[in-house]
């Protein structure tokens, strides 16, 4: 049971580091402004600094798959805790 609690945990986690990068990556696209985080975010226009601007959305993509793995990650665990408790607990399986 703790493991698939731990799963969930893993997988939540990973979603909302998916998010937290992914929703400022999607707005980036779509409108051509990013933000730099931090306390002195300053805007980075697509059309005044391509260069800076691909860079800055790379590294949110990048956040976004670091999220996204660790998801899957958990998802993966989750589904092998359960498998391990519907074979240990000798419920009958097709075939």
């Amino acid at each position: 049971m703790i493991g698939i609690l731990a799963a969930l945990g893993a997988l939540l986690a990973g979603l909302y580091l998916a998010l937290r990068d992914g929703l400022p990556w999607a707005a980036a696209r779509r409108t051509g402004l990013i933000r730099r985080p931090g306390d002195r975010a300053r805007t980075v226009s697509r059309a005044e600094d391509p260069e800076r601007f691909d860079a800055m959305l790379d590294r949110r993509r990048k956040g976004m798959m670091t999220g996204l793995a660790v998801a899957l990650a958990g998802l993966l665990f989750a589904a092998w805790q359960i498998l391990s408790v519907a074979f240990m607990s000798g419920a009958p399986t097709a075939g």
